[in-house]
């Protein structure tokens, strides 16, 4: 799922939350420029397998609402950088 949606940049909302992802090594860049999306659900996203969340919303500058409410991550470092170049909003939520 590395780049899945990189530079979509008309997106502007997405429901992902009864994605499958038990089994995904890569998220980086997932989101990566963004810039329209305002709001995603990944509740339900385990990345407990997951290698590599790195920059996930990257530069996503519109993103007002994330749901990673249920988001699983073996190791917490994997979240290094996952929001950078998000508004300052969405990083006071």
């Amino acid at each position: 799922m590395s780049g899945m949606f990189q530079k979509c940049s008309s997106i502007k909302e997405l429901d992902l939350s009864n994605f499958n992802t038990s089994k995904v090594r890569g998220m980086d860049n997932m989101f990566r420029r963004c810039t329209s999306l305002k709001k995603v659900d990944i509740s339900n996203f385990n990345a407990n397998n997951t290698y590599d969340l790195k920059y996930m919303f990257y530069h996503c500058i519109d993103l007002e609402e994330i749901d990673i409410s249920k988001l699983e991550v073996k190791y917490s470092a994997l979240k290094m950088n996952m929001f950078t170049g998000c508004s300052d909003q969405l990083m006071e939520n």
